[in-house]
């Protein structure tokens, strides 16, 4: 079993463009190096929509996008739980990462 490198609860804000759920390539490096810290934890992965609108589809695209660069960067997929708000996250439009519990 590999230990987190990152504490239990930390986070990761995600920005993405206006709109869209494409998961900025500045973002996935955000991403990995997060996945990369996580030791065994659980990822919980949250999409929000944007303060200028938006709906819960493009929260859950935005989940889902960051979710593939979680799988990508290594972390399995059941390692991750995803979840969607209907309201703007902390960075305004996109998604946030953080870490739930170390099994």
């Amino acid at each position: 079993m590999r230990p987190a490198s990152l504490p239990a609860g930390q986070g990761a804000a995600l920005a993405f463009p206006p709109g869209s759920a494409a998961l900025p390539a500045e973002m996935r490096a955000v991403v990995a190096r997060f996945a990369a810290g996580r030791g065994t934890a659980v990822v919980r992965v949250t999409g929000y929509r944007d303060t200028e609108g938006g709906d819960l589809a493009l929260a859950l695209a935005r989940a889902q996008a960051v979710a593939q660069a979680l799988r990508v960067a290594g972390t399995p997929a059941e390692a991750i739980e995803l979840a969607a708000e209907p309201r703007p996250g902390p960075a305004g439009r996109g998604a946030e990462m953080r870490l739930v519990y170390s099994p």
